[in-house]
């Protein structure tokens, strides 16, 4: 079997019935959230079925129940954290998960969805059903600006202590720029956007310099010119690629080969040289490389993920630190296949082999 094939096998087994995706097989992550399911639809939207526009139309339902939350904030800014629009739900009828406290502060989930829509309209997709779905954007732009994007303190796509963002400001101002096609945007709304963006880089925080998820600014949303994305890029790749994969940030304590021992409380410092290693981060700097045009790079990433994806063609989220296993004696954790490390891979070898193609012609 093409191996491309069994990865869109294995995204279509982990799609729910409304259209929305699985972030995993694993317990923990047997639910979806809003960032991961934008990502893994991004491997749809230049194809010709209707797995794209299944997936935008499956969380704009979730905003259409919840409305009237977002009718309260375009008066109010939200502030404990459950009051915030969710960016995680039970996966069969896409409703709120309240059973425990969650970071929903996550200002680049919100604005992946936008940017998702805009990007699809331009590719000619039709998810779009009506003036509802419409007015639901446009409420979403002004949640945007109710919650003062370019100046809160949020989550970020690692849900952990809430600070000002680099990569989140890169999101909402992309999402901005291209959703105003659609809906109603003010300039003003996307120029302090990027007045805050170029305020704090090359920073990810005022507290942490180098960020994986950073290299998002390049792909999928290719908003900063090229010698800031150079540098991210450099970064990345000095401060965060190791032997297997690449760290989310320097001293990530999530699945850190000490976390199960000692927990999580401690300085990141504790935890230098024990992080673990994140399969996407490759698929990123492929496709980071590949956006800039150096495509040998691109080829030289694709082939560093396809060593470490497993024999049934899962590929995991992460692989721990030199030599620890876990109980069951594998060197990755149980969020296996994680939905979206596979569609990123996709992503990757499909924009090689197209512009390989071009090169060639």
């Amino acid at each position: 079997m093409n191996k491309l094939n069994r990865q869109y096998e294995i995204i279509k087994s982990l799609e729910t019935e409304n259209g929305a995706f699985y972030a995993s097989a694993s317990s923990d992550y047997s639910k979806v959230w809003l960032r991961d399911s934008m990502y893994i639809a991004l491997a749809y939207i230049d194809k010709t079925c209707n797995t794209f526009e299944r997936a935008i139309q499956a969380h704009l339902d979730y905003f259409r129940q919840y409305e009237w939350k977002l009718d309260i904030h375009l008066k109010q800014k939200p502030h404990a954290w459950f009051e915030f629009m969710h960016i995680r739900y039970s996966a069969h009828d896409m409703k709120e998960i309240e059973d425990q406290e969650w970071a929903h502060v996550q200002l680049d989930a919100y604005s992946s969805f936008l940017w998702a829509i805009g990007m699809g309209v331009k590719k000619g997709k039709k998810m779009l059903r009506d003036e509802k779905d419409k007015e639901i954007i446009q409420k979403l732009v002004w949640y945007l600006n109710t919650l003062e994007y370019w100046r809160l303190e949020e989550s970020g796509a690692w849900e952990e202590q809430r600070e000002l963002r680099l990569s989140s400001l890169g999101a909402c101002v992309a999402a901005l720029e291209i959703i105003s096609d659609i809906v109603f945007v003010p300039a003003e709304l996307i120029a302090r956007g990027f007045e805050a963006l170029y305020s704090l880089f090359p920073n990810e925080t005022p507290t942490r310099k180098v960020d994986l998820f950073q290299l998002t600014l390049i792909y999928p949303y290719n908003i900063l010119p090229r010698p800031m994305a150079q540098l991210i890029i450099h970064n990345v790749e000095k401060e965060l690629l190791k032997d297997k994969a690449v760290l989310r940030y320097c001293g990530d304590s999530y699945f850190s080969t000490l976390e199960k021992e000692h927990g999580r409380n401690h300085p990141k410092e504790f935890f230098y040289g024990s992080e673990a290693q994140w399969v996407f981060g490759l698929s990123f700097l492929a496709l980071s490389h590949m956006t800039m045009g150096n495509l040998e790079k691109g080829k030289y990433y694709i082939e560093r993920t396809e060593k470490l994806i497993l024999d049934d063609g899962n590929i995991p989220e992460l692989y721990f630190a030199g030599d620890y296993r876990d109980e069951y004696g594998n060197n990755y954790n149980e969020n296996n296949p994680l939905c979206w490390s596979v569609s990123m891979h996709i992503q990757a070898v499909e924009m090689y082999e197209k512009l390989n193609k071009k090169q060639l012609t």
